[in-house]
């Protein structure tokens, strides 16, 4: 009777604490998700790109590779994918490789050797990553996770298909999610795809639920409590040029600032970007206000003014400028009564958006907007 109710006992003791651990996993708030989106983006842009930029270096050591590998499974700080096995779709072995359905998945070990022996060596970077976007955090079967999507192209040539180039292909990153120790969160790739747009037909379903912070000032100090000064300079540094790519220049120089606080010693080479962005940010104010209240021709005009000379702009200023004009010919277009000016307004706009494109990759709002023009126009 006595080892009959310490069972019982023993069992309901265990059942509260999965029970607890699976409600803390799922219970998140505003301030969970912007530092899991924002880790979920860097361990893509950053992490999974150096991986393989180093991997294809070719001063790079075989023996030195083979250890990057490993490392890249083993519960260290090195860690990058939940396990060696978990599965990853071929874009490498075969340039022709560019969906699912004509693509074999292999284990990470394999895709990672086959990068290795199939994938072209260079002095430089060579393989790209860009237009990186995060889901909504998900709740799985068994764990939550986060969806990361990017467009990744490989320079270098295929070496088993050296006369067939590489193509920029549309890819998707499962990462998954789990509390560590201190309460941090902790993300590792479990899955690598080629993007297929119909599996997010549904994609809302398993979005899992936000809890948002009565407090926000208890928002700041968990942040604080969960990340060290490092992993804060970091993410900080990342997220600011997050907020580069979505153009939210305030948003960047406010998180550039942050970082340089907490690293002072780095202070010489953010100011400089800080200086560029408050530049900028000044210039595209005064254009946008224009634009804002219907000035189109003279805003027109300010932007044509500073592309006059675009080898004396940085790209993202460039980028900038063509954007700016471009939504200006495009509201044009929208608003014209005559055909033939709507025809002409947003051809004008096109051009400038895949100018503005060329010169920054990354740059969201002009993605956005050439999306949504093309529509409008039966571009698909």
């Amino acid at each position: 009777m006595v080892t009959r109710m310490y069972r019982v006992i023993l069992f309901f003791v265990i059942f509260n604490c999965v029970a607890h651990m699976c409600c803390a996993q799922d219970s998140i708030n505003t301030n969970d998700v912007k530092v899991i989106e924002a880790k979920s983006e860097i361990i893509i842009r950053r992490y999974f790109s150096n991986l393989l930029n180093t991997i294809s270096y070719a001063g790079a050591e075989s023996t030195d590779i083979k250890e990057l590998i490993k490392q890249s499974f083993k519960d260290s700080a090195k860690q990058l994918f939940l396990n060696d096995q978990i599965a990853i779709t071929d874009d490498i072995s075969d340039p022709d490789y560019s969906n699912s359905s004509n693509a074999p998945d292999v284990t990470a070990t394999q895709y990672l050797n086959a990068f290795n022996t199939f994938y072209g060596k260079s002095d430089s970077n060579s393989v790209y990553i860009s237009d990186v976007r995060s889901s909504h955090i998900k709740k799985g079967n068994k764990n939550i996770f986060i969806n990361v999507y990017f467009t990744s192209f490989f320079k270098n040539i295929c070496l088993s298909h050296p006369s067939t180039p590489y193509k920029p292909a549309k890819r998707v990153a499962e990462i998954f999610i789990r509390r560590g120790n201190n309460n941090k969160w902790l993300l590792y790739i479990s899955r690598i795809g080629f993007f297929n747009p119909s599996d997010t037909v549904n994609d809302y379903l398993d979005n899992i639920a936000i809890a948002d912070a009565k407090n926000p000032s208890e928002l700041s100090d968990r942040f604080d409590e969960t990340l060290d000064s490092t992993e804060k300079f970091n993410l900080y540094i990342d997220q600011a040029r997050i907020e580069e790519n979505k153009r939210n220049y305030q948003a960047a120089i406010d998180l550039y600032s942050k970082a340089i606080v907490l690293a002072p010693d780095k202070r010489d080479f953010y100011e400089p970007r800080i200086k560029e962005l408050t530049t900028s940010f000044g210039i595209l104010t005064d254009l946008g206000q224009k634009y804002n209240a219907g000035n189109y021709k003279d805003a027109i005009k300010g932007y044509t003014e500073l592309l006059k000379k675009p080898g004396l702009n940085s790209g993202y200023s460039n980028s900038d400028y063509y954007l700016g004009r471009a939504k200006c010919f495009d509201k044009m277009g929208q608003l014209t009564k005559s055909y033939n000016e709507q025809v002409e307004y947003y051809s004008e706009a096109l051009q400038d958006y895949v100018k503005s494109y060329e010169y920054d990759h990354d740059n969201v709002e002009t993605i956005r907007c050439r999306e949504d023009l093309n529509k409008r126009m039966n571009r698909h």
